[in-house]
């Protein structure tokens, strides 16, 4: 087995953060231990993000959270609380994350603090984000029209921004997308 299908920081050097519940978690050194547990200088790195993200700071405010303590968590939970196999903190740097922390499309923060899904310099709707999510899991139009209480031509009108924003041309390719971005 490859390093390379092994979670980051279980044996390379990096960090892995995710989110269980509401708690963050990461995998460092080869241990599971709680973020709160991470050296200093990490912390340090996720709260000189924050303080050049000044959207995100007026968002963590906003969210009521006033304490560093707070307002760290929240931000990596929003930013990096998603387990895959891709460091999120390399050699000093943390590498944002989509995932969906289970309030895509209610957040009223969604896109302020955390990551949004930008491709080629054009951000994806949250609505265009559940119709990748059910196209890329094998529904048809129709399905997707009923799931999403929503008329087959705007399906057809969502489909057809998504493919001029990601630059696919079929259902296949842009299931292909939707795994690499970690939306299925």
């Amino acid at each position: 087995m490859s390093n390379k299908n092994l979670p980051a920081g279980l044996i390379d050097g990096n960090l892995e953060l995710f989110a269980v519940g509401k708690k963050v978690k990461a995998i460092y050194k080869g241990e599971v231990i709680s973020f709160g547990d991470l050296p200093e200088e990490i912390k340090e790195a996720f709260r000189t993000e924050i303080v050049k993200d000044k959207e995100a700071l007026l968002s963590l405010s906003a969210m009521g959270h006033t304490t560093d303590k707070d307002m760290l968590l929240q931000y990596v939970f929003c930013n990096y609380g998603g387990f895959d196999n891709e460091a999120d903190f390399k050699k000093g740097v943390g590498k944002k994350e989509y995932w969906d922390c289970g309030r895509r499309g209610k957040c009223n923060f969604e896109g302020k603090l955390c990551k949004n899904i930008t491709i080629n310099g054009k951000p994806l709707t949250p609505r265009e984000i559940q119709v990748i999510k059910l196209i890329a899991s094998g529904y048809l139009d129709k399905e997707i029209s009923g799931l999403l209480f929503i008329s087959i031509s705007t399906v057809a009108t969502h489909k057809d921004n998504i493919y001029k924003k990601t630059g696919t041309t079929t259902k296949v390719e842009l299931a292909v997308l939707a795994t690499k971005l970690n939306l299925i």
